[in-house]
């Protein structure tokens, strides 16, 4: 399902009003680290000021990258060469663990998330992450 124009500029306003937020990263983390109890281990040695200003300028190029039609930046490519199994070989299905940790820390930090966006939310980092994954070819 492709978002309309309208979904679009939605999303993104989300996206900004989130990551504008610290707690928003402090949330996904939170979350997405208690996924699956592998997670944390990929963690174990992490600057998590950094890894959340990472996460914030991911985001950002992934909703550029989207709006321009569903191709990864050149930075995005070296994000999941570095995901892939050359690199960290993160596991496919943690991806969906990423996605719904955004989701729901986006719900509990956006002021004006309504299930519209929250459809548009994993809607378009689901396609997102589709197009990182078939990068990365992970295990």
């Amino acid at each position: 399902m492709d978002l309309t124009t309208q979904q679009r500029i939605a999303l993104i306003e989300s996206v900004k009003r989130c990551t504008a937020r610290p707690e928003f990263t402090a949330q996904f983390y939170e979350r997405f680290l208690a996924a699956d109890p592998a997670i944390p281990a990929y963690f174990a040695n992490t600057d998590f000021a950094k890894q959340q200003r990472m996460l914030a300028h991911s985001l950002s190029l992934m909703v550029r990258a989207g709006v321009r039609g569903n191709t990864l930046s050149r930075e995005l490519i070296e994000v999941a060469d570095g995901h892939g199994v050359q690199g960290m070989n993160i596991p496919a299905h943690m991806y969906d663990a990423w996605v719904g940790a955004l989701v729901y820390a986006a719900g509990r930090v956006d002021p004006e998330f309504s299930v519209d966006l929250m459809v548009a939310w994993r809607t378009f980092f689901t396609a997102q992450v589709a197009l990182f994954v078939a990068h990365a070819k992970p295990s």
